[in-house]
């Protein structure tokens, strides 16, 4: 398949979950009026939008996957263009199926019409955890539009947040293929000293291009199950491109933080490597 087929297709994928995203969202705004994607954080940060975007955005993912394509710059303006378009179908559809007195609003104004006198007249609420007080506090065309402009761009980032999500994946630039089989190899410590040591010993090894030696001696130390007094853990993770069979190996440590694993930034290390590693078992109990 070629790279513009590829495109297409992704392309088609984002379109198809757009629509997808944009009938529910019209639907329940229709439905029992609530424009789930208007909702805000302190006015100006549109999450609604963002996460409707990004939903909306989530067939380039699948097809990305499915395919087994990255998306280049070149689908990046199509990816963001796709959904801040999903704002306006949303609309459109409104605009479709809405009616007043039993009468079809499409039959009486034109789309251009009806969006911006929705645009014009917009309402805000405000509310603290779930609770609204008071009625809508009409902000005018110009804070409509302000307020419009917001919401497509909150719907354009969420797009573009599956776009870099995508293209931070590991990668076989050599075959144009995502790694997969994906495994894990994953160790606990009890304490900064034991989880210093294993870090040395398995960095020791990579520095010197040993890498499945580097793997077995990950593998002899700590413990295969955290216990009440774990503090440290540390894991591989080993992917392989099912092209040319080059190997992704990346190794990270993490710390037990406020009932939450937080990776130690200073110890992470990744590499792509060509020699025909694995996973060992587990040498330690």
């Amino acid at each position: 398949m070629s790279r513009f087929t590829q495109n297409l297709v992704l392309a088609l994928c984002g379109a198809v979950t757009s629509v997808i995203i944009a009938a529910i969202l019209a639907f329940v705004e229709l439905q029992w009026g609530w424009a789930l994607y208007s909702y805000t954080l302190w006015v100006i940060i549109p999450v609604g939008a963002g996460l409707a975007g990004f939903a909306a955005a989530s067939g380039y993912y699948f097809g990305s996957r499915l395919l087994n394509f990255r998306p280049g710059r070149d689908l990046l303006v199509g990816i963001t263009a796709i959904s801040a378009g999903t704002f306006f179908f949303i609309y459109w559809l409104e605009y479709v199926f809405m009616t007043v007195d039993g009468k079809q609003v499409s039959d009486a104004i034109s789309y251009s019409e009806f969006l911006n006198f929705m645009v014009t007249h917009t309402a805000l609420s405000f509310g603290y955890r779930g609770h609204f007080f008071g009625g809508g506090v009409d902000i005018g065309a110009g804070g409509g539009y302000l307020f419009a402009a917001l919401q497509i761009l909150g719907f354009a980032v969420g797009g573009y947040c599956i776009y870099m999500y995508l293209v931070g994946l590991p990668y076989c630039k050599d075959c144009g293929r995502y790694f997969k089989d994906k495994a894990m190899q994953i160790r606990y410590f009890d304490d900064t000293d034991t989880v210093a040591a294993s870090t040395e010993a398995f960095l020791l090894k990579v520095r010197e291009e040993r890498f499945q030696e580097s793997i077995q001696t990950h593998a002899a130390t700590g413990s295969t199950k955290p216990t009440g007094s774990s503090m440290f853990k540390s894991s591989i993770e080993l992917q392989r491109c099912k092209g040319c069979e080059k190997r992704y190996l990346k190794f990270g440590v993490m710390r037990w933080v406020n009932k939450e694993w937080k990776e130690i930034a200073d110890f992470g290390y990744s590499t792509y490597i060509m020699e025909r590693v694995e996973i060992v078992k587990n040498l330690n109990p």
